[in-house]
């Protein structure tokens, strides 16, 4: 979609990013003298390791360990003087959780150090920051939105059977009546939440980042140009795109169906580690026809806003899982 000047551009365009002088460069250098996050450094140190470890030396040349982990570091102690600032009590275990590993790895493959790090510090503060809380609140809502997504799409031919299929065994939900007290029917939401988990928490969690690539091209095509889309129409498209890659592996799923189909085959289908990867072209006619199906409806507005903003519980509650209510 972009060529790395592109996207270079786009990014500083979407993330709203100054230019970056010489007091923005020094700033930066402050933080990554001050050296590791006591608490955190090891779990940093951890996810670094492992930040798209398939892939070649193309990849790790451009986002050598040693570069995500200062700018993670670095991240993590400008978060912690951010919420002083604003006389917020905070952990350092508080200000990074497994997976923002991943969202710096991509801007720094895109951007020289000091402009990842201005970029990835806007995008979990300004972008998605109820993905980076500690508790993952908004992912958490963010899975049932997809819950709710597969919902209303299984009414169209094209989605049903496939959603049948999902249903039946406890990968997807019948989610609860909106009219209904959502602290009546709580144990069948937490064990319906407890099955869409187990495949779908990750590639909400990483915008479809999760995805195994066999190489440095397929990780432009799949996961880069996906994330260009996201910049240009907003990060909340991932739900849809998830909805898209489970499609693209439809016919497995009633080839399986039609057998004897277990949930341990089907999470061989749609699991973290099986689900499609997709390009923009592959997804994009889902993504519009879901478009057409919810513009304009409460489902979009809350895809929408569940990035950045979960406090009122009337819109959000029935999607809290019970455990986070």
């Amino acid at each position: 979609m972009f060529s790395t000047t592109d996207r270079r551009i786009h990014i500083y365009k979407r993330l709203h990013l100054p230019p970056l002088d010489d007091s923005a460069i020094e700033y930066y250098k402050n933080l990554v003298s001050q050296g590791p996050c006591f608490e955190i450094a090891t779990k940093i140190a951890g996810d670094a390791k492992r930040t798209f470890k398939s892939l070649d030396r193309a990849f790790t040349d451009k986002v050598p360990e040693d570069r995500l982990n200062r700018l993670l570091n670095a991240s993590a102690r400008h978060a912690l003087q951010e919420r002083t600032i604003r006389g917020d009590s905070v952990a350092e275990k508080d200000v990074y959780v497994q997976g923002m590993n991943v969202y710096a790895a991509i801007l720094l493959y895109s951007l020289n150090e000091v402009a990842a790090f201005y970029g990835y510090s806007r995008l979990c503060a300004s972008v998605c920051p109820t993905y980076v809380l500690a508790n993952l609140k908004g992912v958490h809502i963010g899975v049932n939105l997809l819950n709710a997504l597969f919902d209303v799409m299984s009414t169209e031919p094209e989605f049903g059977p496939v959603c049948d299929v999902l249903r039946k065994h406890g990968l997807i939900y019948t989610p609860p009546d909106p009219d209904a007290d959502p602290a009546a029917d709580v144990n069948r939401l937490a064990i319906g939440y407890g099955g869409i988990t187990t495949w779908a928490f990750a590639p909400v969690m990483s915008f479809s980042s999760n995805t195994r690539v066999a190489g440095i091209a397929e990780f432009e095509a799949m996961v880069l140009e996906l994330w260009d889309m996201f910049f240009e129409f907003g990060h909340h498209l991932n739900i849809y795109v998830i909805v898209a890659r489970v499609m693209l592996a439809k016919d497995r799923i009633l080839e399986l169906a039609a057998g004897s189909c277990t949930k341990g085959a089907l999470m061989k289908v749609i699991g973290a580690d099986f689900l499609p990867a997709a390009t923009v072209g592959q997804v994009m006619p889902v993504v519009k026809d879901i478009h057409r199906k919810i513009a304009g409806t409460e489902l979009e507005s809350l895809l929408i806003d569940h990035l950045f903003d979960i406090s009122d519980s009337t819109r959000y509650g029935r999607y809290t899982p019970p455990h986070l209510r």
